[in-house]
């Protein structure tokens, strides 16, 4: 039943395949053929490809225009469901020019798949003429002057000992590719400068799990996925970072060693080949602020040398080490907490408040697998969890209560020349366990008043007014 569900997976996503091998369908698409280009990029197919493939996120009445060189033949399909079959086809003959345009009939996500001329790379430029053609994201623009940071929840793109797939994963009987368990979401990173995710989970092809009941791994071209995606800052310190042992750690580090081959600005921080290196924030630089990260969590058993994972422990040793730089914003990713836990125990609220009132400007929690209270003690920033992001080996949190069913991603808006946070949002996200996605209006509205609910119970609580347009929460201060 799984392998004709993938072969019909396959020939569906690769339409035209069989004309563009010479009528031979092959078994699995390569990793890079579904890339993403927005508007207003020159996108350049890889040489080896054997087949050429894009996608794209329009509104309805969007005036597209594909400018492309190198092309024998084009197949446009879309809209796409999420995780699912692209369901219409188009094939407009290509031009000597190379332009094709076209109304968008739907608003969501169009592919275009390319026949080229023998191994002849292709190039595609694609336009819109009206400035209304991308998609909704986030409901609040920042100003020029701010850095936009976003921040997501616990993420891991394979369910507890799954096959070991390079291409995706199963859930549920249904296959997707990894580059489609973004694809409702992804286009919201594009507003971001900095983009934190905590990966729960090792990144290893490791086969020898750790004695526990829960065991995570994720072949490392997830991990490419989500960095081709958008994500560029990486918490490494959490309870399944060890699912795999020490060979699991290192090979987590030598996966993001490599990913660096896509965007070589990304960074983690959480774990490291030793002690030091796991505790020892990382540093870098976006649009011209000075930023230091870490990351710490627990429920990992070390040895007395050799890899590490940073604890809730190391923190004031972690603390020191950020106030010892010339940094102008100071992150901590932090996995603590009690699971389903809706307002933080005292234990956590003293930790995160010590955390803040020991130099940190924002303070990005997540274990609870569900959305708790946002403070703001200070200048600082206290996000004490925002719940589930892309987990597939958790349970489907739509079957519980709209308390607990949701994920948050969060922007954060920071004044550069002020050097503090000024300006927060919360997009409510859903279908965290298969392909995740925002939340319509109305059922954003009803999570983000019951997370101002929580949030008022905290002893600086904010909050967030709701967009009467899209029904995510925001604040300014």
């Amino acid at each position: 039943m799984r392998v004709r569900a993938l072969a019909s997976r396959v020939l569906a996503l690769l339409v035209g395949l069989a004309a563009i091998n010479a009528g031979v369908a092959a078994a699995v698409p390569e990793f890079y053929t579904l890339q993403r280009i927005q508007f207003g990029e020159t996108l350049t197919s890889p040489a080896k490809a054997p087949a050429v493939a894009w996608t794209f996120d329009a509104n309805a009445g969007a005036e597209v225009k594909l400018q492309l060189q190198g092309a024998t033949a084009i197949w446009v399909r879309g809209p796409k469901r999420l995780g699912g079959n692209w369901n219409t086809i188009w094939k407009p003959a290509v031009p000597a020019d190379g332009v094709v345009a076209f109304a968008v009939p739907r608003s969501g996500r169009y592919g275009v798949f390319v026949k080229r001329r023998s191994a002849r790379q292709v190039r595609l430029t694609l336009t819109c003429a009206r400035a209304s053609c991308e998609q909704t994201t986030w409901s609040q623009s920042l100003p020029a002057d701010s850095l936009s940071i976003i921040a997501v929840g616990d993420t891991g793109l394979q369910p507890h000992r799954a096959p070991h797939d390079p291409y995706g994963g199963y859930k549920y009987e249904e296959f997707h590719l990894y580059t489609e368990m973004m694809e409702g979401f992804e286009r919201f990173l594009d507003a971001g400068d900095v983009n934190i995710v905590n990966v729960e989970t090792a990144i290893t092809n490791a086969k020898k799990p750790s004695p526990k009941k829960y065991n995570f791994r994720m072949h490392p071209n997830a991990l490419y996925a989500l960095v081709r995606s958008g994500f560029d800052v990486f918490a490494m310190a959490n309870n399944h970072a060890g699912d795999y042992g020490l060979k699991g750690i290192t090979d987590s580090l030598d996966a993001l060693t490599r990913a660096k081959k896509i965007n070589p600005a990304i960074a983690h921080a959480g774990i490291g080949r030793t002690r030091a290196a796991a505790i020892k924030p990382v540093l870098f630089t976006r649009k011209g602020v000075r930023i230091a990260y870490g990351s710490v969590g627990f429920g990992f058993s070390h040895k007395p040398s050799g890899p590490y994972m940073a604890t809730l422990g190391d923190v004031p040793k972690l603390l020191a080490a950020m106030r010892a730089t010339d940094a102008d914003l100071k992150i901590l990713s932090a996995h603590f907490g009690s699971e389903r836990a809706l307002i933080p125990a005292r234990d956590p609220k003293k930790f995160a408040r010590d955390a803040i009132d020991g130099g940190i400007d924002l303070f990005h929690g997540h274990h609870p697998h569900v959305v708790q209270g946002i403070e703001r003690r200070g200048n600082g920033i206290i996000l004490y969890s925002v719940g589930n992001f892309l987990l597939r080996g958790a349970r489907n949190m739509g079957t519980l209560n709209m308390d607990m069913d949701y994920g948050a991603a969060v922007r954060l808006g920071f004044d550069i020349a002020k050097k503090r946070i000024h300006a927060l949002e919360v997009v409510p996200v859903y279908d965290m366990h298969r392909v995740v996605f925002p939340l319509k209006p109305d059922a954003a509205r009803q999570r983000i008043e019951r997370l101002n609910v929580r949030s008022q119970a905290l002893e600086d609580g904010i909050q967030l007014q709701v967009d009467v347009t899209t029904g995510f929460g925001y604040a300014n201060f």
